[in-house]
């Protein structure tokens, strides 16, 4: 077809009116209104009406001009009445024409008008809104004043911003409220203020004040409480020798080059990680992190088993962070001040572990070992305010240190992103791959936008063989297993004691137990919360300083007992599993299995308290009846590292030295859950129907509160059209799904047209019973619960009397109180009698107290029983105590020595307990007071078997001074 009517082209003789050329539109051959090459079999739109030939516009109405409207008298259109000159030629409008000008606005009062441009401006303007020169003196509104603070309001010292009294830091620079300043928290919402241990201190990196190692300056007080250089520690010594002998294999490295490193120092590590490792008073790395350090500066994928204790969070953070210093452009760029709300944290690091404490925990560890670098640290982790963690999220995160449920929400609310995901570390490896949190990490790894060249790393102190043979759709096929001892092993230097106890009698087991055994943290283990809770105040009734950790309380309890137990203020904690994984807290001596647990990894988690990183510790197991499923493998455990075995184990003992973790996996199947999709819990109003928060105490816990009947807002959701029921299970499934997303069933009928990739589907709860992919956190320990609502206690923290001040803890970790008001009473936590004073303790933790009255533990008017040394025990009034003799850095006092308990730690067991001589702090059966300094009115008489009194020792028991 030629548009030109037969000369070449555009620029030839051109008729599109007429003409056989085929390049007509009005009427030809080839037209589009008539011809044979036309659309619609004649080439026309609409069978030749739409225009018909004719593109004329003539045909349309006119315009009716307005009232007002003006012709220009030089181009004659049209114009507007307001306009005041044509729209087209910019003529001015003629005199009489168009609509009349608006009637000026009359200026208000302080209104002033600008000497440079004449425009005029309101009188609050302090410059001209149109060529900003600055407003003439005497003009204008007079300034306002300035708004008087409010009480409790308080001025940063960073920036001089004034704040609110309920702020806790600066809304302008963030930096934090001094001490002293703003308003104490309101009692109704101590969540609003609470430290919580995600916002702990971190190092902000200046990159205008570096080093010669692109590396921040040194702030003194933040390395002091990082590395905690002024910590008075009493701590056995480290013996790392007993490491030597360890037998250390790394399977599938053949051909590799792996020279394992003996220090810090020869180690390719960053210069400033070499002075972090040195600040830490690391000397030597211990076995798994000889090995580790070069497997992941070499880019391998790990996968490393060690014994409790071994330092192997320090063996993933090490070499992984001290290979991103010299990267700073890896990391993303620190948002600015305009961007926070709507910015998205992307992590370099990522670990994932199995509870809050531990995510904590791994937070601390990274805020030590990121110091004075650019990365920064963050912990987000179900129970702790979230508004806090994502203001964190929002000044930046280099590391992250989350829990899977936590983590899944805030990437489902775009405020995390994994694209820049460097390292996956898996601590607790084994229970992160266990049913319940399995499938939620395989949606995070695989459809999350996890980079496919990211290094993954799996630590762990045990890993089941179809563990490991489920861990390697994680990780890459070149990947490295690290074996440092046996695999589900456990070290020789914690002492495993089995005692026979009926289940009736382990209450006053333990009472004698712990008064056969010097002041120490002592950690007592125990199967249900319910009995946590019990225990924990049967304890205090007798004046023990205990707390007690578990699922159902809130986040702010878990910490703080945490914190009370650390701090020597409470240094007998009664936990749930919740604290057996992981967690790492200086001088546990002594591990209680008041409930054996169900299985052995179990039981190696939780004797792993103790004896951390090359010290000694005690572990004490209380065996009965209930606990012979356990016993053929407690038995083999005993004999595998040299310890007694009691007589009603010797008919377990076994020549079988070969434990299943150690074969192969190979001919193992993955475990049958696996593979299985992720459903999404649906979001709730918090605190609503159905929430969390209201579903936990009624139905046992967070996570089964939201799938029970009437947890879903008081019923089940609404069936909408299309919803269909599987026909193999009988789950409902909604309208667009293929297959069931419960036992995956074809959909009979045929697809839906909606392609479904199954994990971005919310769950249907209307029945419990088909809610067999979600997390059930009666099936799974009660970590999984994100959000819990904590069993009324009792004895909770704070449930003192209004009249009675806090109770100081006599003997307690770094001095004894002075004369602080009243004792421990019977009954709940801090319910002490008004007119209790405190107990003095005669043989404490690091030092005596000042004279006081002695405690009384009820209100009535008896007195109580003063102890020759223990954990409360008051001394002669005018008396001062003698120091403990085995206590934790006190000097016994010259005058007396104390007496050797039988069957002591470390002292053989005497044939009977003859009665010792007074002493200040060794338990001893005699119900003589310590000498006093000066005459007493009268000696209080040692009661029987009240806490400080010392049991009758056996043969075979091991109470000792000589710790």
């Amino acid at each position: 077809m030629d548009f030109s009517g037969g000369n070449a082209g555009f620029g030839g003789d051109v008729d599109f009116s007429s003409g056989n050329a085929g390049g007509d539109f009005g009427g030809g051959d080839a037209g589009y209104s008539a011809g044979n090459s036309g659309y619609d079999n004649g080439g026309d739109y609409g069978a030749g009406d739409y225009g018909a030939g004719d593109d004329s516009y003539n045909d349309r109405p006119k315009f009716e001009p307005r009232e007002g409207d003006w012709d220009c008298p030089d181009c004659g259109k049209s114009n507007f009445a307001n306009r005041t000159e044509c729209f087209k030629c910019q003529a001015q409008r003629p005199e009489g024409m168009g609509a009349p000008a608006k009637p000026r606005r009359e200026p208000r009062d302080d209104d002033w008008t600008c000497p440079s441009c004449d425009q005029s401006n309101f009188g609050n303007r302090t410059e001209c809104f149109k060529c900003q020169a600055e407003r003439p003196e005497g003009m204008g509104a007079p300034a306002r004043p300035r708004m008087e603070p409010r009480e409790g309001d308080w001025n940063c010292p960073s920036c001089d911003q004034s704040n609110f009294g309920s702020r806790v830091e600066c809304f302008k620079c963030n930096a934090a409220r001094p001490e002293g300043m703003g308003l104490p928290p309101r009692e109704d919402r101590p969540d609003r203020f609470y430290n919580w241990a995600s916002s702990r201190n971190r190092y902000e990196f200046n990159a205008n004040n570096v080093d010669e190692n692109n590396m921040g300056a040194r702030d003194a007080e933040l390395e002091k409480e990082l590395f905690e250089t002024d910590a008075a520690e009493q701590q056995t010594t480290l013996d790392f020798s007993r490491y030597e002998n360890i037998p250390i294999r790394v399977e599938r490295a053949d051909g590799m080059d792996l020279k394992p490193v003996k220090t810090f120092l020869e180690a390719d590590l960053h210069p400033v990680m070499k002075e972090n490792v040195t600040l830490a008073k690391y000397a030597n790395p211990t076995p798994v992190q000889q090995y580790s350090v070069p497997i992941i500066t070499k880019g391998k994928d790990l996968m490393a088993c060690a014994q409790t204790g071994s330092g192997k969070t320090a063996a993933f953070l090490i070499p992984t962070l001290s290979a991103l210093f010299n990267k700073p452009e890896l990391a993303q760029p620190r948002p600015q001040p305009y961007e926070a709300r709507t910015f998205m944290a992307e992590p370099l690091v990522l670990i994932l572990a199995p509870t809050r404490e531990l995510c904590s925990q791994i937070f601390d560890d990274c805020r030590r070992w990121s110091y004075r670098s650019h990365l920064r640290p963050c912990a987000v982790y179900g129970g702790a305010s979230s508004v806090t963690q994502l203001r964190q999220l929002e000044r930046g995160c280099d590391i992250l240190a989350a829990a899977p449920g936590r983590l899944m929400d805030f990437i489902e609310r775009r405020k995390v992103s994994l694209k820049r995901v460097k390292y996956l570390i898996l601590d607790e490896a084994d229970r992160m791959l266990d049913m319940g949190f399995e499938s939620i990490i395989r949606a995070i790894v695989e459809k999350r936008g996890l980079p496919t060249d990211r290094q993954t790393l799996m630590f762990s102190a045990t890993f089941p063989r179809s563990i490991r043979k489920l861990a390697r759709d994680f990780l890459r096929p070149d990947y490295l297993f690290l074996k440092v001892g046996r695999v589900g092993g456990t070290t020789n230097s914690i002492t495993q004691k089995v005692m026979y106890v009926d289940e009736e009698e382990k209450r006053e087991a333990l009472r004698t137990l712990l008064n056969s055994q010097p002041p120490s943290r002592t950690l007592i283990f125990v199967e249900t919360k319910r009995s946590a809770d019990s225990l924990d105040q049967y304890l205090y009734d007798r004046s023990f300083p205990s707390t007690s950790i578990h699922g159902d309380r809130t986040q702010m309890e878990r910490e703080d007992a945490l914190l009370a137990f650390k701090s020597g203020q409470c240094p007998i904690l009664v936990a749930t599993a919740v604290a057996a994984r992981g967690i790492d807290i200086r001088n546990v001596m002594h591990v209680i299995n008041y409930d054996m647990p169900n299985d052995m990894d179990e039981y190696i988690h939780r004797i792993g308290r103790t004896a951390r990183v090359g010290k000694s510790g005690l572990a004490t197991s209380f065996y009965n009846d209930r606990s012979e499923l356990l016993a053929p493998e407690v038995t083999k455990l005993l004999k595998e590292n040299n310890q007694e075995i009691p007589d009603f184990l010797e008919q377990y003992v076994t020549e079988n030295t070969v434990w299943e973790e150690d074969l192969d996996e190979e001919d193992v199947p993955a475990p049958s859950y696996a593979g299985q999709e992720w459903i999404p819990q649906e979001r709730m109003i918090p605190g609503g129907p159905g929430s969390f928060a209201g579903a936990a105490g009624d139905n046992g816990g967070a996570a089964d509160g939201a799938f029970n009947e009437g947890g879903y807002g008081g019923g089940a959701p609404p069936r909408r059209d299309g919803d269909w029921d599987c026909a193999s299970c009988r789950a409902v499934n909604f309208a667009r799904r293929t297959d069931c997303y419960k036992c995956h069933a074809e959909r009979e009928g045929g697809d839906s047209g909606s392609n479904n990739y199954g994990y971005d589907q919310s769950a249907s709860n209307g029945d419990a019973s088909n809610m067999t992919a979600a997390w059930d956190s009666s099936q799974a320990p009660s970590w999984q619960a994100e959000s819990s609502e904590p069993a009324a206690a009792s004895g909770g923290w704070g449930g003192a009397t209004e009249t009675a001040e806090p109770a100081a803890a006599s003997g307690g970790w770094g001095g004894a109180a002075e004369t602080a008001q009243p004792a421990a009473a019977s009954g709940g936590w801090g319910g002490a009698a008004e007119t209790a004073q405190p107990a003095a303790a005669s043989g404490g933790w690091g030092g005596a107290a000042e004279p006081a009255q002695p405690a009384q533990p009820a209100p009535e008017a008896a007195q109580p029983a003063a102890a020759a040394g223990g954990w409360g025990a008051p001394a002669a009034e005018p008396a001062q105590p003698a120091a403990a003799a085995g206590g934790w850095g006190a000097p016994a006092a010259e005058p007396a020595q104390p007496a050797a308990a039988s069957g002591g730690w470390g002292a053989p067991a005497a044939a009977a307990p003859a009665p010792a001589a007074p002493a200040a702090a060794a338990p001893a059966p005699a119900p003589v007071a310590p000498a006093p300094v000066a005459p007493a009115p009268a000696a209080p008489v040692v009661e029987a078997d009240s806490w400080g009194a010392a049991p009758s020792a056996s043969s075979g028991s091991w109470a000792g001074a000589g710790w």
